[in-house]
């Protein structure tokens, strides 16, 4: 008698999200959130004065997905040293689609060291606690609107504030919880891939 046998092949791997799993999983989980103590895109530049540590300046990023397409805006904290005479807002805007996924690159940094990179120094040990994660476009392609909005603050009238518009091959997130830091990574690629981003030509 002659066994049959059954092949469980199909249920063995995970089912990979789809794009809406994925946004809706980038969505909630990057952004400034209530409930949760503290913001996952931050990047700070600290000093030691005096036995502490003091903030001297602080970037805030957040990313909004609405399927494929990206609204990326940077923020200054306007209230800290650095930020005394001058404070920018950015807002990018691309398609996931124009990303190339093999090209996405991870830079630690140290906020107690003036958010040193810290392959900067590769025998220091820096205490790294904060993260640039760089997105660049396939080819090069000029593809990512950028709107910049300077305020001088110590300025008045039509020199208080500075706006443009440009096109750039390139943004970046800050990520300010390391643990959290690859699975964004992970996702990030999956949300390019399934948006038609290609590794660039050369």
């Amino acid at each position: 008698m002659v066994g049959c046998t059954r092949s469980h092949s199909s249920s063995s791997q995970p089912e990979q999200p789809d794009l809406k799993k994925t946004v809706e999983w980038i969505n909630q989980t990057y952004n400034p959130r209530p409930e949760r103590l503290q913001d996952r895109g931050v990047y700070e530049k600290r000093v030691h004065q005096n036995g502490i540590y003091v903030t001297v300046n602080r970037y805030t990023t957040t990313l909004h997905l609405d399927g494929c397409v990206a609204t990326l805006g940077e923020k200054q904290d306007p209230n800290l040293k650095e930020s005394s005479e001058m404070v920018f807002t950015d807002t990018r805007t691309f398609n996931l689609g124009d990303i190339d996924p093999s090209r996405i690159t991870v830079e630690k940094l140290a906020s107690t060291y003036y958010g040193m990179g810290c392959v900067d120094e590769p025998d220091s040990q820096l205490p790294c606690d904060e993260a640039h994660i760089s997105l660049p476009t396939s080819n090069e392609k000029r593809a990512i609107k950028v709107h910049h909005v300077a305020e001088f603050v110590k300025l008045t009238g039509s020199e208080h504030l500075s706006v443009s518009d440009s096109l750039d091959d390139y943004t970046y997130l800050y990520v300010s919880d390391l643990d959290y830091l690859p699975r964004l990574v992970t996702a990030l690629k999956r949300g390019i891939e399934l948006c038609g981003g290609k590794p660039s030509s050369f």
